[in-house]
């Protein structure tokens, strides 16, 4: 009985009609165990057919489940689908788009870096892209015209683009601490745990910035 309703339920395509299908069964189930639960009371040889009866649901709930677990499975693997891969140029492209606003004015009409500075961030960007490594003998920028925050946050968005957000890679932690002294006095864990947290005002404030 349960063995052809097992294999019924393992050619449905549809999550909804796997539910509605298990549903159907356990509520016949319940009312065939009611029945033999009621014949045990009355009688006791009816005590192994009831035992037998139970066996039965025991070896079949598998492939009962079988099509829920492999719907499960399914969307597991689809939340957990990598990132495609994109061409080291694209890639130095996004981080273009990602970092203009810091070649510009802050709100105040102050540079926030110099031209020098923007260059230099670039070029140690590019470097981790292209060798996957921290350069060498970085200059390290000083002060800027805007907050940790702000870097903070755009450092987190050009990983997403290049890689998503986990798992975070620790070399782009180390390199906006290596260039920016402004992070001296920042832990690197703490870094770490905010990464994806965006400032109260960024988007609004990177409208203004680019415009």
């Amino acid at each position: 009985m349960l063995s052809n309703y097992a294999k019924k339920l393992k050619n449905l395509q549809s999550p909804n009609q796997v539910f509605v299908c298990l549903l159907a069964q356990i509520a016949k189930l319940y009312f065939e165990i009611n029945l033999l639960f009621n014949a045990l009371l009355s009688k006791k040889e009816h005590y192994c057919v009831f035992s037998n009866f139970l066996d039965d649901i025991l070896k079949q709930q598998n492939g009962l489940l079988a099509p829920v677990a492999k719907y499960r499975n399914t969307k597991t693997t689809k939340r957990k689908r990598k990132k495609p891969k994109i061409s080291t140029r694209k890639q130095k492209s996004l981080v273009l788009k990602l970092i203009a606003f810091l070649a510009g004015y802050n709100r105040h009409n102050k540079k926030i870096m110099s031209n020098d500075e923007f260059e230099r961030l670039k070029f140690y960007i590019f470097a981790l892209i292209d060798t996957g490594k921290i350069p060498e003998d970085i200059q390290p920028i000083a002060k800027t015209g805007i907050t940790n925050e702000y870097l903070r946050y755009t450092f987190y968005l050009i990983h997403v683009e290049l890689y998503t957000s986990r798992p975070i890679r620790p070399e782009w932690i180390d390199l906006l601490h290596a260039i920016f002294t402004q992070f001296n006095e920042v832990e690197k864990e703490t870094t770490r745990k905010k990464f994806s947290s965006i400032p109260t005002f960024y988007t609004t404030d990177l409208r203004f910035l680019i415009s």
